[in-house]
């Protein structure tokens, strides 16, 4: 069964977020710097917080209306213009690894809602090598004698092995970085929108197959609603907004859990998918006090390898670590029906996520 969750005829979508490595290039006005005044109120909030937890204090508690007004601009930059941006010179220098937690949090505040992103309902999450260099390679998984175990994105993004590209399960991702790797661990960004365009021009009939149902394993974090995959486009539109959930490990689970079985060719148009996206995408690595936003319905993210070079939790404070929260903005767009399916609202504008019901 398809799905018609996605508007005939079958235009390019263009506009400020089909862009590509070269644009950036050309237009760094997606890199957006604190300035002092900006870091001063910010610091200023946080010690107004300083020994309070996380998800304690809400807005109101980390006054910095320079940054809000700052953050806005970001947030119609990541609806309505490209949807990424970097903002650098977050003033973390001098913070403790729970401390830049708690400033992290008080940021996130003057965003939007930050929204679960676990069936524990946890908020804010750390990114970081949790596997001390073991799951460099990530395989399929299985038991080796045919059974299926639930695969998990946590253990995956808590190693320091290679990311595809992929989306996550919110409108919109940011992460921030407190310690980059020893070497390696660089980020790729890839715009969907481009990738979307690029597929409909060099190879229509590939586009066609992407715009019906794929189904994806239910990640053992989310919500199953009746069975162990669920099916969903992955190219989606409602009137004018569009929407690329996207993650081929999941896909290739599914074929092991039962699913109906992929054509040759539904796997050929993923295979084009990723090559564009490769072939377009943004590579860049986070330092220190850099805050990166990108929209998750119109971007991809991945990560190339890193090492720490023998440092890992529990041993040393030299391990890379980013934060990560997930944001539901008041601005946020509609969502073909068929998310449903692992979203607990598509309403545009609503506190949402693949988690949010365990908040």
């Amino acid at each position: 069964m398809t799905s018609d969750a996605y508007q005939s005829p079958a235009l390019p979508l263009g506009g400020a977020a089909a862009w590509t490595a070269a644009t950036l290039a050309a237009d760094k006005s997606w890199i957006v710097e604190l300035n002092d005044a900006e870091r001063s109120e910010i610091r200023a909030a946080f010690y107004a917080v300083r020994g309070r937890a996380p998800y304690d204090f809400s807005q109101e508690d980390f006054p910095a209306p320079k940054l809000a007004a700052k953050l806005a601009d970001l947030r119609d930059e990541m609806e309505n213009g490209r949807g990424l941006a970097l903002l650098k010179n977050v003033p973390i220098e001098g913070l403790n690894d729970d401390e830049a937690r708690v400033m992290y949090w008080g940021i996130g505040s003057q965003f939007a809602p930050a929204v679960a992103q676990n069936r524990n309902g946890d908020r804010l999450w750390s990114v970081r090598d949790e596997a001390a260099g073991a799951n460099q390679v990530h395989v399929l998984s299985g038991d080796g004698d045919g059974g299926l175990q639930p695969i998990s994105s946590r253990a995956k993004a808590r190693s320091n092995g290679p990311l595809r590209f992929h989306t996550d399960g919110t409108d919109t991702l940011a992460l921030l970085c407190v310690r980059p790797a020893a070497s390696g661990g660089g980020s790729k960004l890839a715009s969907s929108v481009t990738v979307h365009d690029e597929i409909l021009r060099r190879r229509p009939d590939l586009h066609a197959l992407l715009c019906q149902d794929y189904h994806r394993m239910f990640e053992s974090n989310e919500t199953s609603a009746g069975g162990g995959f669920y099916a969903l486009p992955i190219f989606t539109r409602v009137g004018d907004y569009f929407s690329s959930q996207y993650s081929r490990t999941y896909v290739e689970e599914a074929q092991k859990a039962g699913a109906p079985e992929m054509s040759p060719v539904q796997d050929e148009a993923l295979d084009l998918l990723a090559e564009i996206a490769e072939e377009t995408c943004l590579r860049f690595t986070l330092e220190k006090g850099d805050m990166f936003f990108a929209n998750c319905h119109t971007t991809y993210h991945g990560r190339e390898p890193f090492n720490d070079e023998g440092t890992h939790q529990g041993t040393a404070a030299q391990d890379r670590l980013l934060l990560r929260l997930w944001f539901a903005p008041e601005n946020s767009r509609p969502l073909a029906e068929p998310y449903a399916n692992i979203w607990n609202t598509i309403e545009p504008g609503a506190i949402r996520s693949s988690y949010q019901q365990y908040a």
